[in-house]
C-alpha cells in the first residue's frame, strides 16, 4: 500500500500530541536540587534526596548521621549540638574549659570536678564550713581574710579588736572587728582601757546609800553597813530586829518592826490590834466585832442602802431612786444635795453682797 504524504505528517502530529504531554510534565513541588524528569526530581550526584532533592546527605558516622550528635545542615557537612566538634561531631569537648589540675572534662560541656573545687570550669574553691564575714575562699578549705579587714582564723570567725595583740584590755571579750564589750565590768572606752567610776555614774547604784562608795582602778568599794543592819555595802543594809518580827510583820528599822495589815500591833507584831476600838474599818450602819488578829462587820447595809458594811469595800451607800442631777449627790435615802462648797468658794461668792452692803453703810 503506497502511503501519501499527507498520510505521514498526520501519524507524525498524533504521536507528537499523544508523547509531548508526558515528556513535559512539570515537579510538584520544584526540585530544590537535582533534575526534573516525567514529573519526578533525579538527586543523583547532587548531593542532596528527597522528594524534591532538597535534604542534604551526610555519611553515617558511629551508626549514626552526624554521630548523633548535630544535624547535617549540607552535604558531608555536620553542625554539632553545644559540647561536641569535629567534621562527624564524633568528639565531646568542654567549651568553657576545665581548670588544669581541678577537673576533668568526661563528657560534653561536663567537667568532673577533683575535691575541693566547684564550678562550671571546676575553678571555684571549696570553704567549708565557708568565709565568715566577707572572706574570701582561695584554696580548698583556706579563706583570705585580708578582704575584710578586723577578722582572722581559718574561716575568717575571730574578731580583731587591737592591731598589736588583738584583744581587749582587762581581759574584756573582742564581740566584733574593733567592737569590745565592756559591759557589766570596771572599765569603758573602745578598748576598755579607762576605768569606770562607779560611785559617780548616773542611773548606777553601786553602794547601799547607807555606805560610801570609794572608786579603784577598775571596781569599787563600799564601807560597811551602819549598826543596826547587815549585810555589805554592795548587796544592801538589812534592818536588824534583835526579837524579830512576829504575824507577818516585817522589820522596817533596827529593832522597828510594820506591823501593817497584820492586824496586830506592838513592837514585836504581837499585840492584837482592835479594829474596833480605832475605828474606820466597818461602817457606822454595823457593828464592828473585834477578834485576834482580825475583825468582823456583823449585818448587812439597811433598806434603802448598798454596798458592803466593810469600809475597804466602800461602805453603805444611799440609794436616790431615779438618781440625783444638776451636780447633786444622794447624802442619804431620797435626798439629793448640792456637794457642799469650800469656804473660800462660799465667800467668794458672797462678795458681791458684802460690797452692797458696805455702800448701803457708808452712804
Amino acid at each position: 500500500m503506497r502511503v501519501t504524504t499527507t498520510t505521514t505528517l498526520t501519524i507524525i502530529f498524533i504521536t507528537l500530541c499523544i508523547i509531548a504531554p508526558v515528556s513535559s510534565q512539570a515537579c510538584i513541588p520544584a526540585c530544590e536540587h537535582g533534575t526534573c524528569n516525567a514529573g519526578a526530581c533525579e538527586c543523583a550526584g547532587t548531593g542532596f534526596s528527597g522528594q524534591a532533592c532538597e535534604a542534604p546527605v551526610c555519611s553515617f558516622f558511629d551508626g549514626n548521621i552526624c554521630s548523633g550528635n548535630g544535624i547535617c545542615s549540607a552535604p558531608e557537612t555536620c553542625t554539632c549540638n553545644p559540647g561536641y566538634e569535629g567534621d562527624r561531631c564524633q568528639t565531646f569537648v568542654c567549651q568553657a574549659g576545665c581548670v588544669s589540675g581541678q577537673g576533668t572534662c568526661e563528657s560534653a560541656n561536663n567537667c568532673v570536678c577533683e575535691e575541693g573545687y566547684t564550678g562550671i570550669d571546676c575553678g571555684t574553691p571549696i570553704c567549708d564550713p565557708g568565709c565568715q564575714n566577707f572572706g574570701t575562699c582561695v584554696s580548698p578549705g583556706v579563706c583570705n581574710c585580708d578582704t575584710t579587714p578586723g577578722w582572722f582564723g581559718p574561716y575568717c570567725q575571730f574578731p580583731i579588736c587591737n592591731a598589736t595583740t588583738g584583744l581587749c584590755q582587762h581581759d574584756t571579750p573582742c564581740v566584733g572587728a574593733g567592737v569590745c564589750n565592756c559591759t557589766g565590768t570596771g572599765w569603758v572606752g573602745t578598748q576598755c582601757e579607762l576605768d569606770r567610776d562607779e560611785c559617780f555614774m548616773k542611773n548606777f547604784t553601786a553602794c547601799d546609800p547607807k555606805t560610801k562608795c570609794t572608786n579603784t582602778k577598775g571596781s569599787y568599794r563600799c564601807s560597811a553597813c551602819p549598826s543596826g543592819y547587815s549585810g555589805d555595802g554592795k548587796t544592801g543594809c538589812v534592818p536588824n530586829c534583835q526579837y524579830g518580827c512576829m504575824n507577818g510583820g516585817v522589820c522596817s528599822a533596827p529593832n522597828s518592826c510594820n506591823c501593817t495589815g497584820t492586824g496586830f500591833t506592838g513592837a514585836q507584831c504581837f499585840e492584837d490590834l482592835d479594829e474596833c476600838a480605832v475605828g474606820g474599818y466597818c461602817d457606822d450602819l454595823s457593828s464592828c466585832i473585834n477578834t485576834v488578829g482580825s475583825f468582823m462587820c456583823t449585818g448587812q447595809c439597811p433598806a434603802n442602802y448598798t454596798g458592803s458594811v466593810y469600809m475597804s469595800e466602800g461602805g453603805c451607800q444611799p440609794v436616790c431612786l431615779g438618781g440625783c442631777s444638776g451636780g447633786m449627790t444622794c447624802v442619804s435615802p431620797g435626798v439629793c444635795r448640792l456637794a457642799e462648797e469650800s469656804g473660800a468658794k462660799r465667800l467668794l461668792a458672797m462678795t458681791p453682797i458684802l460690797v452692797a452692803f458696805l455702800v448701803m453703810m457708808w452712804v
